[in-house]
């Protein structure tokens, strides 16, 4: 017989690693208090729980930036409330100045003590500073900066306005210096003029002659058969045999060919017989000379000169000078033409400029860009408020400190009343930020946050299945070992009785 137990007991160690997983799950959520604790946990949910943290995170953080704007414009607050004061003591001096009944040395001590307090005032607008930035010297900071400027390396070609031809020359490289060059065609294209050479045929009983024509001007190579006919005529044949011209022989009579050339019968009639022949041969014109060109520099000197070609034509300072017409072409380049080329390397310039940064101040008051407040920077020195050149030496001068001083007052007090109300906007916005601040930790806790009463009561289960697991796991050890000392004990010697478990 055979007695195998290897199925129950595989399956029974599956069981027993899934019980495990969920019990250390239940332990990490009840530990944490966090349904989500990883990705797999709930994909979509986690990045709902993110985004909530992100903003939550943001708007804590605007919340100080908050409170800090409330202190910094409770500082400069502090600080008009201080100038207020000085002021009202300085309108006070005034119009104890402006009466009549005061003595110089009186009228001195209250100048003194009138120019004492305006350099407090002085002294409180600049030093008046929360974290180094001033608050009531509207100068913003300033720097130096190097701006770094890079022209481009150009060359420009430009031909002369009374040149004749129609070429164009072109310039090809990086020019390493500054420098002008001058193109001049001292020698424009010249040709040999087409022409026809007419010869006698040895055998011909006549002597008459035949020439080329005045206005003879082939333009291709070719060859022609003159014949003398009867009756004082002649027929022109071409090299293969058509007729192209016939005609009467007439003396000095010019007859044209069909490739431009021309022939001239230069002999009396009688000299002529029939059956005489003529062979004329023509030929195009020929170029005799592609011209020459002159290259100088912004001195005079010459940097490259030689016959007109295809080929770029080195100049130096890595610059490369190409004829871009046919330089065969009679029209191209004339006599006289001239072309100006203006190099100009690559130039790096560096300038040192004043930078001054916005005199404002901005907050940022919130989780998103464009969430912010600005918080202006007032100018309360006494320059800005009139109040530089005021003096008591006077009862003139002492009443036009009273009008000039109830005007600074008026400049404080508004610029103090347009800080309360930034200060009212702070709070406002501190108290919506907090509320916003704490409904998003209940909407991240509703999201992210675990059921502790059900997973404790999960966590129980499991404990509990895991035991029982445990104990069964030991129950069937003790019945193996049972069945097999029972096994062994009914074994005989020679019997086939299968022990495997």
């Amino acid at each position: 017989m055979a007695f195998g137990i290897g199925t129950e007991m595989a399956s029974f160690l599956r069981h027993y690693r899934d019980l495990t997983r969920l019990y250390a799950r239940s332990v990490e959520r009840a530990a944490t208090g966090q349904r989500i604790n990883r990705a797999g946990d709930d994909p979509a949910g986690l990045a709902v729980s993110e985004n909530l943290r992100a903003q939550m995170r943001g708007t804590a953080q605007a919340v100080r930036n908050a409170q800090e704007g409330l202190l910094l414009l409770q500082t400069a607050d502090g600080a008009m409330s201080e100038i207020t004061a000085l002021l009202q003591r300085m309108r006070t001096l005034s119009v104890q100045g402006a009466s009549g009944t005061l003595t110089d040395p009186e009228r001195q001590a209250l100048e003194k003590e009138f120019a004492h307090l305006r350099q407090e005032i002085e002294r409180i607008a600049l030093t008046t500073t929360y974290n180094t930035k001033p608050l009531l010297d509207e100068r913003g900071a300033v720097r130096y900066e190097t701006i770094t400027t890079t022209t481009p390396a150009s060359v420009e070609v430009s031909a002369a306005p009374g040149n004749q031809g129609t070429g164009q020359v072109a310039v090809s490289g990086t020019p390493l210096a500054a420098e002008t060059y001058t193109v001049t065609i001292t020698e424009g294209a010249t040709f040999t003029p087409g022409r026809t050479v007419v010869e006698a045929d040895p055998a011909n009983s006549g002597y008459g002659l035949v020439e080329a024509g005045p206005n003879d001007a082939p333009t291709s190579e070719a060859a022609f058969t003159i014949e003398v006919l009867a009756r004082r005529r002649y027929q022109i044949t071409d090299e293969n045999g058509h007729v192209v011209a016939t005609g009467s022989i007439v003396k000095g009579a010019e007859v044209a060919l069909p490739n431009g050339g021309t022939i001239t019968f230069t002999s009396g009639l009688g000299q002529y017989r029939a059956g005489d022949k003529f062979y004329a041969r023509t030929s195009p014109p020929a170029l005799a000379s592609r011209g020459r060109f002159l290259v100088v520099n912004s001195q005079g000197a010459p940097v490259a000169q030689g016959e007109i070609t295809a080929e770029a034509v080195p100049l130096g300072n890595g610059l490369w000078l190409t004829f871009t017409a046919d330089p065969s072409d009679p029209g191209a380049y004339r006599q006289g033409d001239s072309f100006t080329i203006a190099a100009r390397p690559e130039t790096v310039t560096q300038k040192v400029v004043l930078v001054e940064e916005d005199p404002n101040i901005t907050l940022q008051i919130g989780p998103d860009p464009g969430q912010t407040l600005t918080v202006r920077k007032r100018n309360l020195k006494p320059a800005a408020l009139g109040l530089d050149r005021l003096s008591l030496a006077t009862q003139a001068s002492a009443e036009e400190a009273i009008q000039r001083l109830d005007q600074a007052l008026s400049t404080v007090l508004g610029e103090r009343s347009a800080v309360g109300a930034q200060q009212n906007v702070l709070e406002s916005r501190l108290q919506v930020l907090q509320e916003t601040s704490r409904e998003m930790e209940v909407a991240w806790g509703h999201v992210t946050g675990a059921e502790l009463p059900g997973e404790v009561g999960r966590f129980a289960q499991t404990s509990l299945r895991i035991q029982a697991s445990t104990y069964a796991l030991a129950a069937w050890q003790a019945y193996r070992r049972q069945s097999w000392q029972l096994l062994r004990s009914l074994a005989r010697p020679g019997s086939r009785l299968d022990l495997r478990l």
